[in-house]
């Protein structure tokens, strides 16, 4: 994670909220760019690997459960 400066575009990833059947192809141009989104993209170790402990309360609760 990092300070964000006046005016720097934002992005935000989908599976740190999500936790159902949603599917995108992305072209966000981004060189760590997934380009398939999912909304079981949480449970990827990778995924997990990171964003450490910034995922929604919801979807950390479901790491941890199945850790």
């Amino acid at each position: 994670m990092c300070n964000i400066q006046r005016g720097e575009e934002l992005c935000h990833d989908y599976a740190m909220v999500r936790n159902d059947d949603y599917y995108l192809d992305c072209r966000c141009g981004s060189e760590i760019c997934r380009k398939t989104v999912t909304g079981k993209d949480w449970q990827k170790p990778s995924i997990q690997s990171q964003y450490g402990d910034y995922f929604s309360d919801y979807i950390l609760r479901k790491i941890q459960s199945i850790k």
